[in-house]
């Protein structure tokens, strides 16, 4: 292993050892807390757990001063990039949330709770592509694919591995599916990442953002 390797090795395993010991930290804090709290502070709560994943990958990222373009982020063609996450966002939609529920398989889709108002419909847009959309891609689209592109010769291991984490972030209750679906659709947005023209990080930001908010407003509708 030459310096570089193992540099960016330590770095992978710093990044995936701080994203799952920041979730177990915020399930302890929440296992005390959340019969304490209102609806609304949870949400808050929930809000701030979600928001603190990018704190150890943004810290290397800052420690080593890498550059942006390195993180699949840059300014050119920024029309095109919105574009690409918009189309994503729609194309994803219709096919693993529209059809199934159309058919009646709404459980295997959503389960969480719906928009009961226009106001918490366009709260939520605005919460899952500045919030969820916007962390969960810097640090698994952005950050650790990225870093494992870098590390891995075959071009395969970066997305099974990103997606196996970010799947496995997702775990809740027992749920294995969610683990299953979370990681299929991280695979899904590595592979629009390197094929889907003009894609981009920001593009990745958009579609995820969109498409967990269309999710639920669907599940509105059925």
């Amino acid at each position: 292993m030459n310096g570089s390797y193992k540099k960016t090795l330590f770095q992978v395993l710093i990044g995936i050892t701080g994203i799952f010991v920041t979730l177990i930290v915020w399930k302890i804090i929440g296992g005390f807390i959340s019969g304490k709290l209102t609806q609304e502070g949870f949400a808050i709560l929930n809000t701030i757990a979600q928001i603190s994943l990018i704190i150890v990958p943004l810290f290397i990222m800052l420690l080593e001063k890498d550059d942006l373009t390195d993180y699949g982020i840059t300014g050119q063609h920024l029309g095109k990039q919105i574009k690409a996450g918009v189309s994503i966002a729609l194309c994803m939609t219709c096919v693993l949330a529209l059809l199934p529920m159309i058919f009646g398989l709404k459980d295997l889709v959503y389960r969480g709770e719906s928009y009961q108002s226009v106001g918490s419909a366009i709260g939520g847009f605005f919460h899952f592509l500045l919030v969820v959309g916007l962390v969960e891609e810097f640090v698994f689209r952005g950050f650790l694919y990225g870093k494992l592109n870098n590390l891995c010769q075959s071009d395969k291991a970066p997305i099974v591995i990103s997606s196996l984490v970010f799947g496995a972030c997702h775990f809740s209750g027992g749920n294995f599916t969610q683990v299953i679906m979370a990681s299929v659709i991280g695979a899904i947005y590595c592979w629009c990442l390197e094929h889907v023209p003009n894609c981009s990080l920001l593009s990745l930001i958009i579609a995820h953002g969109t498409y967990d908010w269309l999710i639920r407003v669907l599940a509105s509708v059925f």
